[in-house]
């Protein structure tokens, strides 16, 4: 039965633009659903994934090589051949999706998947796909006013993030500084500090405005402001460490095969010529992830971001406890809506 449903998701679930997805699909479903367990090693499933997912186009290498590890430890785990058929049809899916998500682009803005579009703009843009296609949760701090809003060169990319959280993702953003500082600084700095509040406030109302615009189902509407919220550094912590501007950290979260945290670490970085969208070492995501897991603890434990002071005390609560810490609870403080 998987097997049969297989064949026929593989050979007749065309991209959005009526391509088929692969040009030998029946050969694949035989010999995915039919291999017995006891000789479904890794390799032969590693070298069969690998010529599956060749044939896919418009994806990146790298991402194909990581739904083929994904895939490819699965399947050596599973018992049966419709378990193997059944993961891997929930895992097609979620690639289609993805793939038909950003062939249709930001809606009316279809120039963003243009392949005369800035690399930043289609990395960016098929970054907040990949959240929308896992429902994830993205984490950004703001060392620079964001580069989506008012006349900003980017400001096109309101609409792709906006989307993301349509269908299914979360944004939390993060003020690293305190606007009112207790310290002296040169006043072009404190301009700075007040000036990038200013528009972290303006930005959060922007995007959910968004965000509102294009979600129809009312019911769904009214839960969007649980999805997006600006988190500010308390003024007690007000240490004001003005280094990195000019960059924006990206944290993906998602929900892994055993429904552990996963994360990925991204920067945006501005140049003199040009802004660049940066995956970083895999190595460095603990450090640059420990200011915002609390937050995505509370988010995969409750569904929805801390948007008052007691939701984020439980939240740094849930983090202390794991990490057998004393982060105090009133490290950040919400802005309203």
């Amino acid at each position: 039965m998987q097997g049969d449903r297989l064949r026929k998701l593989l050979l007749n679930h065309p991209l959005a633009d009526g391509r088929p997805l692969f040009p030998n699909a029946a050969a694949i479903a035989t010999r995915l659903t039919a291999q017995s367990a006891n000789t479904r090693k890794e390799r032969s499933v590693i070298s069969l994934l690998s010529a599956v997912f060749s044939n896919i186009r418009g994806f990146s290498m790298d991402f194909r090589a990581q739904l083929i590890k994904t895939v490819a430890v699965t399947l050596a785990e599973r018992k049966t051949p419709p378990e193997t058929a059944r993961y891997f049809i929930a895992s097609l899916d979620q690639l289609i999706g993805r793939h038909n998500s950003e062939l249709r682009g930001a809606g009316e803005d279809s120039s963003l998947e243009s392949e005369l579009a800035p690399d930043e703009v289609r990395a960016i843009t098929r970054f907040f796909n990949d959240v929308a296609s896992k429902a994830g949760l993205v984490c950004c701090e703001y060392r620079d006013p964001p580069r989506v809003y008012g006349p900003a060169k980017y400001g096109s990319l309101l609409r792709v993030a906006a989307q993301a959280i349509v269908q299914g993702g979360s944004l939390a953003m993060f003020l690293p500084f305190v606007a009112e500082s207790k310290h002296s600084h040169a006043p072009g700095i404190q301009a700075f500090f007040k000036e990038l509040e200013a528009r972290l406030e303006f930005g959060q109302r922007q995007l959910l405005k968004a965000c509102q615009e294009m979600e129809p189902d009312a019911q769904r509407r009214a839960a969007l402001p649980r999805r997006i919220a600006l988190y500010k550094l308390a003024a007690a912590y007000d240490t004001q460490f003005a280094t990195g501007i000019q960059t924006r950290t990206f944290l993906a979260y998602g929900q892994g095969l055993g429904q552990e945290l996963t994360r990925e670490a991204w920067e945006w970085v501005a140049g003199a010529d040009r802004d660049y969208f940066i995956k970083r070492d895999p190595e460095i995501v603990p450090l640059l992830s420990a200011q915002f897991d609390p937050v995505a603890f509370y988010w995969r434990a409750k569904g929805a971001l801390p948007k008052t002071a007691p939701e984020l005390r439980e939240a740094v609560g849930m983090f202390n406890e794991l990490y057998r810490t004393r982060l105090p609870g009133d490290i950040w403080t919400v802005a309203h809506d």
